[in-house]
């Protein structure tokens, strides 16, 4: 299986006025330190659970539907946040079936010096089998403003720190879904 055919690519997904009221919830302190699965190499970033935000888990969700073409079941909605030296390990989001990640960059401007790539290998964890396969050939993306993937969240991913040339934080806004049948 070739894991980037699976990946799907979206640009411009959000219109200014919710673009501004993001930024405007991404300002407030609800930031808190999270640790990724430890199985998987445990690393800290910055989070920001949006679960319980109307705007997040009704407005933008019927929104990502439709951006999809897909009926959708929130699982999680979260901002993820990075700065220098806070990398991810490849890991997974999801060991089950039918679960996939809708991935928008935030960040309005961006420079390639500055790193902080997702990094996708066509690697994969098989549900069936429980077991990972493919290889570590990649496809990179850069954070590009207003930019989104979608992808099943069993694709082995990376999420690469910024460089020591940014000083912001590389914020990203990460819905994990179940398609409805």
């Amino acid at each position: 299986m070739n894991c980037f055919e699976l990946i799907e690519e979206y640009d411009n997904v959000f219109t200014q006025q919710e673009l501004d009221k993001i930024r405007e919830i991404s300002y407030s302190p609800k930031w808190e330190i999270a640790n990724s699965n430890p199985e998987q190499g445990e690393r800290t970033f910055w989070r920001m659970n949006l679960m319980q935000e109307k705007f997040f888990n009704t407005t933008l969700l019927r929104k990502v539907e439709k951006i999809v073409g897909r009926k959708l079941e929130l699982e999680d909605v979260y901002l993820n946040g990075t700065t220098t030296s806070m990398a991810s390990a490849p890991h997974i989001d999801a060991r089950e079936h039918n679960v996939y990640v809708f991935l928008a960059y935030l960040n309005p401007e961006w420079h390639i010096q500055w790193g902080g790539q997702t990094i996708f290998l066509n690697r994969y964890y098989d549900v069936d089998t429980q077991e990972m396969r493919g290889d570590v050939s990649s496809k990179n993306y850069f954070p590009k403003f207003n930019f989104a993937t979608f992808f099943p969240g069993n694709i082995v991913h990376i999420a690469e720190a910024p460089t020591r040339d940014y000083y912001g934080l590389r914020i990203t806004l990460a819905y994990r879904v179940k398609l409805k049948s």
